[in-house]
């Protein structure tokens, strides 16, 4: 029997670039993204992806998104512990108080480490006026402020997290897509849900899938790519695109373009920082990659098997030489 996870790569293609407004204004880039996938290509992963506030407020928000998804990995990752068991994804508003509660004290770590110099605070009394430093005081957290996205893989199930705008994108193998979740009604124009809102957990959206064969291919997103389109026709075309790029390109070659990809879409669109993860277990159609797959396992066979040549003539000449050896023993 065919070892499924030894003949299955999964494959993350991710890239962040810092908005074309951004670079005019001299901002850094705002947007997080992280890996967790402890053995290449395959199963469980887990990527994150975070959105830091654009907002005057939100000053420091670069590294609160940093810390949104190393802190997100590190609570998704107590899921596929052996201890773990599916019970505890029916308790997701635990595990959401868990991310908050991490997120708040490691944002308070820092604030010690760092406290708001006198230019942080001028430069938001200049921009945001005497209400926006007020703000600041009640709730130091907004200059952290953040948004998240996850998706969880395991051999059994598919975890989808988000907290806040942003976009998680499942592509079929024939180019149907969908979202996980629904459009938040409640969500107007440029407002969002944050993690340095007051009990941000309650905020949470978690949807638990089976791992279906063949599975989707998954695109996790910041609000920087879909605000860059005219509507949300042309924003979902992108999971197609992608889909046809790995096909007919390669996961590698995409993976070296991507950057350029998302680079150009800002300047002609949004402006915002994007970022983009793409998870995507290869299939039959991926002809680029699996030609690559199927040229190292020739290689590795074809060395092996020189391997076993040279250790089976080495064995008979040193067979041959006891021969001899003992032919001339007196």
């Amino acid at each position: 029997m065919v070892d499924k996870q030894k003949t299955t790569d999964w494959r993350v293609l991710f890239a962040s670039v810092r908005g074309s407004s951004h670079e005019r204004q001299n901002l850094p880039n705002q947007d997080a993204i992280a890996l967790w996938q402890p053995s290449a290509l395959k199963l469980p992963l887990i990527l994150a992806v975070s959105d830091g506030h654009g907002s005057a407020k939100s000053f420091r928000s670069e590294i609160g998104s940093q810390l949104a998804v190393e802190i997100a990995i590190s609570c998704l990752r107590g899921l596929i512990e052996p201890e773990s068991s599916l019970d505890k994804l029916a308790q997701e508003s635990q595990l959401s108080k868990q991310i908050v509660t991490a997120w708040r004290k490691a944002v308070n770590a820092h604030l010690e480490q760092e406290a708001f110099n006198e230019q942080e605070i001028a430069k938001l009394r200049e921009k945001g006026g005497n209400s926006a430093c007020q703000s600041l005081e009640h709730n130091p957290l907004l200059a952290y402020g953040a948004t998240l996205l996850a998706v969880l893989v395991t051999e059994d199930f598919i975890l989808y997290l988000q907290l806040g705008d942003g976009d998680i994108l499942c592509v079929s193998p024939n180019g149907v897509i969908r979202r996980p979740f629904s459009e938040d009604k409640n969500l107007i124009a440029n407002e969002t849900y944050s993690l340095c809102m007051k009990e941000a957990w309650q905020y949470f959206r978690w949807r638990i899938v089976p791992l279906d064969e063949p599975p989707p291919m998954i695109l996790v997103a910041t609000d920087g790519y879909s605000n860059s389109f005219a509507d949300e026709a042309d924003f979902i075309q992108i999971g197609r695109d992608y889909l046809e790029l790995i096909r007919s390109e390669g996961s590698e070659q995409v993976a070296q373009d991507l950057e350029t990809f998302l680079a150009a879409t800002s300047r002609g669109g949004s402006g915002d920082d994007i970022t983009l993860g793409i998870i995507k277990k290869l299939d039959e159609r991926d002809i680029i990659d699996t030609l690559k797959i199927l040229k190292a396992a020739l290689q590795e066979y074809q060395q092996e098997n020189e391997t076993l040549s040279q250790k089976i003539a080495s064995l008979e000449a040193s067979k041959q030489q006891e021969s001899v050896n003992t032919e001339i023993v007196p």
